[in-house]
């Protein structure tokens, strides 16, 4: 099968699922193992999807504030803890535990931030930003980031190497971005170190220094960074950089489809039910491919719809399969399109009039579910999670 790999352009499959079907299916995503699909495991250079967006929620600092009840947050914010500050500010803007007021959050964070707290400024950053309780202004988003970047706050370091890279609201520079991304790698954001990898092993802003990469990936991955994780996994199907070892791929795409990574998730399917290199568990490998494609990855909407055909590692299930290849149809790569449209109109000749309309309904609300979910910003009180700092955009 193909491998996905996040952050690379190009998957292409190496054997096919169906063992009469190959495909090369070409895209910006994640690491994945192999793109498959058509299905396989999909290799991609970089952190693409292990598709997560840049930024992940900051946890406050421990702290007086501790696992305290939003009562309490409020109290000790009240009192002038900074950290309870930004606490409440993160909580504010999110919704999380008291009812969602951006523009209040944002005056927690501004006191936070009047206080020296670096990560309030990062936040702060963010709501500018993305126009959460303020004018969106690019440039007040890169002065809180700056500020909290000379603090040594990874996360705005992060930011500020996105928008070097995307040139959102200051000169494009890909050589200051690949800096920044050093500087919060060796501050130690997980995100960095897989920003800063993805730049070394493409000579983006940085020389190639594929050796270099490897350590970056690895130490982010052990860090917890999912899409580094699956990176890693790639890297370990293909022997690029690391020996090459099928079960280490499987532990590092297990850990990354445990955090949630969808790309993982594909990739772990594809290697369990295509056996490649391992012993081969159908069940198992659709359990994942299941729950990669309610996850929205493109290669595995079209792999288990086939799955679903064939009857591999679940019962055949025309309606699910016409399901899933309707979805396919919609969201895989151009160089799968024909697939995807050639499967739904396979099963659709078997399927009644009444269960294809039902199914229309049902995609119909998976398109809306879909735009939603992209609608959705990142939640503001995340310092670093930037809408510009997505890693398949760099």
């Amino acid at each position: 099968g193909a491998w996905h790999v996040p952050g690379s352009a190009r998957h292409c499959t190496a054997r096919a699922v169906h063992r009469s079907e190959a495909a090369c299916y070409r895209g910006a995503m994640p690491l994945s193992v192999a793109s498959i699909l058509a299905v396989g495991i999909a290799m991609l250079p970089a952190p693409a999807s292990c598709r997560q967006s840049v930024g992940t929620p900051v946890e406050p600092p421990a702290s007086a504030v501790g696992a305290a009840s939003p009562e309490a947050i409020r109290a000790a914010a009240e009192r002038g803890d900074a950290g309870a500050m930004f606490r409440l500010g993160q909580m504010l803007a999110s919704g999380r535990g008291v009812a969602r007021d951006e523009k209040e959050a944002v005056v927690w964070y501004l006191r936070a931030a009047d206080k020296g707290n670096a990560r309030a400024m990062a936040a702060l950053g963010v709501m500018y930003s993305k126009g959460r309780g303020v004018v969106a202004s690019d440039a007040d988003a890169i002065r809180w980031y700056s500020l909290a970047a000379k603090l040594g706050e990874p996360s705005a370091m992060v930011a500020l190497g996105a928008r070097s890279a995307s040139g959102a609201g200051m000169p494009r520079d890909l050589a200051a971005s690949a800096d920044w991304y050093r500087r919060a790698a060796e501050a130690g954001s997980p995100i960095g170190m897989r920003l800063y990898a993805r730049a070394l092993e493409s000579g983006v802003g940085t020389p190639v220094d594929d050796a270099a990469a490897v350590v970056w990936i690895t130490r982010g991955a052990e860090a917890g960074d999912a899409q580094s994780a699956c990176n890693l996994g790639v890297r370990h199907v293909t022997g690029r950089g690391v020996a090459k070892d099928a079960a280490a791929a499987v532990r590092w795409f297990r850990i990354a489809a445990e955090a949630g990574d969808a790309t993982a998730m594909f990739n772990l399917g594809v290697m369990l039910a295509d056996g490649n290199g391992i012993a081969e568990d159908d069940a198992l490998g659709f359990k994942w491919m299941k729950a990669a494609a309610e996850r929205a990855d493109p290669p595995a909407t079209l792999r288990l719809a086939m799955m679903y055909r064939d009857g591999e590692g679940t019962g055949r299930d025309a309606v699910e399969a016409y399901y899933w290849s309707s979805v396919a149809a919609e969201c895989v790569g151009i160089d799968l399109r024909e697939k995807a449209a050639a499967v739904r109109f396979e099963v659709g000749e078997t399927v009644s009039t009444q269960a294809r309309a039902d199914t229309d309904e049902r995609v119909a609300a998976w398109r809306t579910s879909r735009t939603n979910a992209a609608n959705a910003a990142d939640p503001a009180g995340d310092a670093g999670s930037d809408g510009a700092t997505k890693p398949d955009k760099l």
